[in-house]
């Protein structure tokens, strides 16, 4: 079986922009005929950028946490080289506005001779889509009308760290397609431990992106946002969402095989690893042909601020106990809360609201003798209306306890 290919282009982030432009045509290039044939022949591309809030700080002249302008403008010079229809870029920003952040990252300038359209997909009108052969987590999610229209999707993504995953990537930058108004925001009804990197690889599996280009001209370290800045001096470009993401984790000194209670998946599970068991690619380095310039030349080890914890393995499992609990008690909740969102702990409904935007941060419930606890927000449907699959619960939350190392 042929091996997916991925560039890695050692680009410096003092280069100017048509330097960094020369970089990500020389990367698909190496990358091959796999990356016209993903962009050829489409009608409506959307790239979907990483510029989900206004985290607007620069270092060496490159954004820290967004994409930077020289890399969107790069990767769509490279898409307009074959395709001449209808081309969106944007995000579904949470606190802030995508066509404020098109501004203020200088893309409207930096973009205008390629008729690039701004989108902010938490905009509606909304449809409910169905995911390839089912899902992982749910088998619908609600997304923009705008993003169901697109027949190409591309990935231009940030490398960073995350709390969460390890590390973001192509892949990851697919879970800020979903829309705050349904999943709240930060998109805390998904962003929680056991849904958050099966949500992710769904996002994969409803539109497998045709094009993947990191950002690596400067990183971030330790978290997604705020975190410090790591000049990297890397672009990494490939057509395949996983052996892109696996690259990009091998350059910030991570292993893409590791799996939960490994550094750095201390808060789940791997999605990588989930994300080539539902088919999206390879992990392993023997899958992937690295081109260009390599990945020793550019690796810079990443550091993720979160600790090995009990405390949290034990929140999460219960997590997956109370799913257990809405499903053998289904009827109960419907009959006091049917069409609600309910928070579940510790068997009990702590919280309960119409709408997502009514509940305030994530975090833990707590008992009465003090000792946090897990939290389920959970939509409140008869199940012939359930989207979730719940059975994915019952290993996690009858599984082994995370014991420390």
């Amino acid at each position: 079986m042929a091996r997916e290919r991925v560039a890695v282009l050692h680009c410096p982030a003092t280069a100017s922009d048509d330097a960094v432009r020369d970089a990500v045509f020389r990367a698909a290039d190496l990358v091959g005929e796999s990356v016209r044939r993903g962009l050829s022949g489409k009608r409506r591309i959307l790239i979907k950028a990483n510029m989900g809030t206004g985290d607007l700080r620069t270092h060496a002249g490159r954004q820290v946490a967004l994409s930077d302008v020289g890399v969107v403008r790069a990767t769509v010079a490279l898409i307009r080289e074959f395709h001449a229809g209808e081309l969106l870029l944007g995000d579904a920003t949470t606190g802030d506005s995508a066509h404020r952040l098109w501004d203020a990252l200088g893309y409207g300038a930096a973009l205008a001779p390629y008729d690039v359209t701004p989108v902010d997909l938490k905009d509606g009108p909304y449809v409910e889509v169905p995911v390839p052969g089912g899902g992982l987590l749910h088998s619908h999610y609600w997304l923009a009308q705008t993003y169901a229209d697109a027949d190409a999707i591309v990935s231009c993504a940030k490398l960073k760290a995350h709390l969460s995953t390890g590390s973001t990537g192509s892949l990851k930058n697919l879970f800020g397609l979903l829309p705050t108004l349904h999943y709240g925001s930060p998109r805390r009804y998904l962003h929680a431990p056991i849904r958050l990197p099966r949500a992710i690889v769904d996002c994969g599996l409803l539109n497998p992106p045709a094009l993947c280009v990191i950002d690596g001209l400067v990183g971030q370290l330790d978290r997604e946002w705020g975190g410090p800045p790591i000049q990297t001096d890397t672009l990494i470009l490939g057509t395949n969402t996983v052996a892109t993401d696996a690259t990009a984790m091998r350059v910030q000194g991570m292993d893409p095989t590791a799996d939960y209670g490994t550094w750095p998946f201390y808060f789940d599970s791997n999605p990588l690893n989930l994300a080539r068991e539902m088919g999206l690619g390879p992990v392993e380095a023997e899958g992937i042909e690295v081109v260009g310039d390599g990945i020793a030349g550019v690796r810079r080890p990443f550091t993720v601020d979160r600790d090995r914890s009990d405390e949290r393995d034990r929140l999460r499992r219960e997590v997956a106990q109370q799913a257990l609990v809405f499903h053998d008690r289904r009827g109960e909740f419907l009959d006091g809360y049917a069409g609600q969102i309910i928070a579940l702990s510790g068997g009990k409904v702590v919280e309960a609201h119409a709408a997502m935007a009514d509940f305030g941060a994530r975090g833990d419930a707590g008992a009465a003798d003090g000792r946090r606890q897990g939290i389920l927000l959970k939509g409140v449907v008869p199940t012939t209306e359930e989207r979730e699959h719940l059975a994915l619960y019952e290993p996690i939350a009858h599984g082994p306890a995370f014991t420390s190392a």
